[in-house]
């Protein structure tokens, strides 16, 4: 009985395979991507856990157990790295209602062309390259950038408002929403097309005013989104986008800007003796904490909805 099914459930399977020969090609692709950069690297990870130099094979090198981890949690500087990684991440997570505001300004606004116009200008900046857009940031924040020329105006002294420490994760954080709210807005103009009209014209009837429409119909409707949303920005509290954080850093801001992921970068990559073992074990840990995060903030989410139910 066990053999005849195993074999039916082949037979099911050979003639899947012929009949859909180009779509399990298709599947293959990204599933050998998915291999050999997601898995195969894998392998890797054991040189967190030994002392281990580029010349030799990590095979060769020496077991040292939790040594480097231990290395990270004793580090003199390890409470102003989590401190400055946390509160950038924080005060990105504030920022997350800002495309569900700007979609409902998109869905709300009358004249169609504006309402065009204005959500494909808003997504452009998201396709523009990192390094242009940390370009755009330090130029206009520099002396005799457009910021200070306006500041002038006003009878205020000119600053380089990139050696402010103080006001490096604003600029972070503000210029991440700008070039990116448009772009993470189109699913929720997508989720607010589906609305039913009939609701809103039921709520026109009965004298709803728009802030009534918004918070009764389309709020509860692009709630679940943006709660999954908000779920994976929890899950990256301890990351950063090093690679921005590195175009804006400099040795005026570096007490607010060094996070553990550009410590990371910089052991593995810049020292005289790159510290692999180390850069790796971070990483681990990264990783680790950003998991127990990711399911704490969805077990929350899952009884915050049931109470909303």
């Amino acid at each position: 009985m066990k053999f005849s099914k195993k074999n039916s459930i082949f037979k099911n399977l050979n003639y899947d395979l012929r009949q859909n020969t180009s779509l399990f090609l298709m599947l293959g692709i990204p599933l050998v991507i998915l291999i050999v950069f997601s898995y195969i690297p894998l392998y890797g990870l054991q040189i967190a856990f030994k002392d281990y130099h580029i010349l030799q094979n990590i095979w060769e090198a020496d077991w040292v157990g939790l040594k480097y981890f231990k290395s990270f949690l004793e580090y003199y500087d390890f409470g102003k790295l989590l401190k400055n990684t946390i509160l950038l991440n924080l005060y990105d997570l504030v920022l997350t209602p800002i495309p569900v505001v700007f979609a409902l300004c998109i869905n709300y606004c009358p004249i169609k062309k504006v309402k065009n116009i204005v959500q494909t200008v808003s997504i452009v900046p998201h396709f523009i390259s990192l390094v242009v857009v940390c370009g755009l940031v330090t130029r206009f924040l520099s002396v005799d950038g457009i910021i200070n020329e306006f500041s002038s105006l006003l009878g205020n002294d000119a600053t380089n408002y990139l050696t402010k420490g103080e006001l490096f994760r604003s600029i972070y954080v503000w210029s991440g929403a700008w070039q990116n709210a448009g772009y993470s807005a189109i699913i929720y103009i997508s989720a607010l097309s589906e609305v039913s009209v009939s609701q809103h014209e039921a709520a026109e009837m009965d004298g709803a005013s728009i802030f009534q429409k918004i918070r009764y119909i389309d709020l509860p409707n692009i709630l679940p989104i943006f709660a999954v949303n908000f779920v994976f920005k929890c899950g990256a509290m301890f990351s950063n986008n090093y690679e921005k954080v590195l175009l804006l850093q400099n040795n005026f801001n570096l007490q607010y800007s060094e996070v553990i992921s550009t410590y990371t970068y910089e052991i593995a990559f810049k020292g005289i003796m790159p510290q692999y073992s180390l850069a790796m074990a971070i990483g681990i840990m990264s990783s680790i904490v950003n998991f127990m995060m990711l399911m704490i903030v969805k077990k929350i989410t899952r009884k915050w909805e049931r109470i909303c139910e």
